[in-house]
């Protein structure tokens, strides 16, 4: 696996890291507003 091969794999694995934990941000503000 080249250089680049390898970055556009982390690169992928880390947009999906934040697409998860954005989605985990939107449902505990739903939560904290349904608190509220």
């Amino acid at each position: 696996m080249t250089e680049s091969e390898q970055l556009a794999e982390i690169k992928e694995l880390i947009e999906k890291n934040n697409r998860g934990i954005e989605e985990r941000l939107d449902h505990l503000e739903a939560k904290t507003d349904d608190i509220n």
